[in-house]
């Protein structure tokens, strides 16, 4: 996460990333004073436009507005997300129907199959 920090004695606001536990230790500013954080997320402007969504994204060293923006900016510099392909649970409910249909339809047809040899 980017933190921002804010020293009063030089008036200097500044980022720093570091990770979510480490978000309470404490800051300094290049004068050497003790910057307090901000506690609150500010608003991130890309390009003029407002940017709810956006984050640091540490693999490909740059700010992210949203999946599209991320996966563009992957394409551009030739790298392959990895991880989990889950979008939803109707997609997992769909394809599991799916395999079961399949599969029954196998099973029946080795059932007719043994029928006729019998008869």
């Amino acid at each position: 996460m980017i933190y921002e920090y804010h020293c009063k004695k030089c008036d200097t606001l500044f980022d720093v990333a570091k990770s979510v536990s480490e978000r309470d230790s404490e800051e300094r500013c290049t004068c050497g004073e003790v910057a307090g954080r901000i506690p609150f997320p500010r608003m991130t402007y890309l390009n003029q436009t407002r940017v709810e969504n956006a984050e640091y994204n540490p693999g490909l060293g740059c700010v992210t507005k949203n999946s599209k923006h991320r996966k563009e900016i992957a394409k551009r510099q030739g790298l392959v997300e990895i991880g989990n392909d889950y979008n939803s649970g109707e997609s997992q409910q769909k394809a599991m129907k799916k395999y079961r249909e399949e599969k029954r339809e196998q099973s029946w047809a080795e059932v007719d199959k043994e029928i006729r040899e019998v008869l």
